[in-house]
């Protein structure tokens, strides 16, 4: 699931806007999941690293000019810190929606009483 969720968000992130890493995570993590747990720490790393990652793409051709000013006007010591606390929205948002799949799917798979 790790590596799925690795691409597709890296896919995302770079196509389109960043909120449909919610409903992509939801449904791989409610497709090959079934854990809550498992896919929570699952999707939050893989999010984190596609972030991280796409993060490292676009600040380092520049030599993070921009993360550099930008960490000074949050009064961070640094740019990495920047890039690093930018990555943690996205990945609680892979991490949350996929253990909401899970969950999701657990709950229409219950047996109903007659």
């Amino acid at each position: 699931m790790y590596c799925i969720l690795l691409l597709a968000a890296v896919l995302v992130t770079v196509l389109h806007p960043w909120w449909l890493i919610a409903p992509l995570a939801f449904l791989i993590g409610g497709f090959c999941t079934r854990s809550a747990s498992r896919a929570a720490i699952i999707g939050f790393a893989a999010v984190f690293t596609a972030w991280l990652a796409c993060a490292c793409y676009y600040s380092l051709p520049n030599h993070q000019l921009l993360a550099t000013r930008m960490a000074g006007f949050f009064l961070l010591p640094n740019a990495w810190t920047l890039i690093i606390t930018a990555a943690i929205p996205g990945a609680l948002t892979g991490g949350l929606s996929a253990a909401s799949g899970v969950l999701v799917r657990a709950m229409f798979k219950r047996n109903k009483p007659v």
